[in-house]
Parts: C-alpha cells; structure tokens; sequence
C-alpha cells in the first residue's frame, strides 16, 4: 500500500523524522521478544533485552517523579 516516487538517478530517500519514529514504533510492536530457550547466544540476548528493559523503565520511573516534584514544587509556591 505504499505510493511510487520518482525521484533523480542520485538523490538519496527523503526520510522525515516522523516516518523514522512510526518505523521504530512500528519495530518494537511487531518484533518477538526473545526467549529464555535456545543456545548461549540466544540466553544472552534474553538477559539484554530484559536489562534494557529495567534500565529503560527505572529511567521512565525516575524523571516521572522528577517531573511530579517539580510541579508539587511548583503548586505550593503559587498557593503559598
């Protein structure tokens, strides 16, 4: 379902950041996670994926409450 461009024999794709960002989206829902079975090469990609995952949510968690902070913060000095 994709549209035919045209473009010059040289120019490179035009790529808008958007289409970069609707890729990984798109990436991230419709690849497997990797399992725990399988060979050293596959255990070893099953511990990234679930360190990534711990570092990536802990960081989520962390500026959240940062951002809960400064807007307490930011309440109690209007209200007093």
């Amino acid at each position: 379902m994709s549209t035919m461009q045209i473009l010059p024999p040289n120019a490179p794709p035009a790529h808008s950041p958007l289409s970069t960002v609707r890729e990984a989206v798109r990436w991230v829902r419709e690849t497997p996670s990797p399992q725990w079975e399988g060979d050293a090469g596959d255990k070893a990609t099953f511990l990234g994926y679930v360190g990534a995952s711990m570092l990536v949510w802990i960081a989520v968690g962390v500026l959240g409450m940062a951002a809960v902070g400064e807007g307490l913060k930011a309440l109690a000095s209007v209200l007093g």
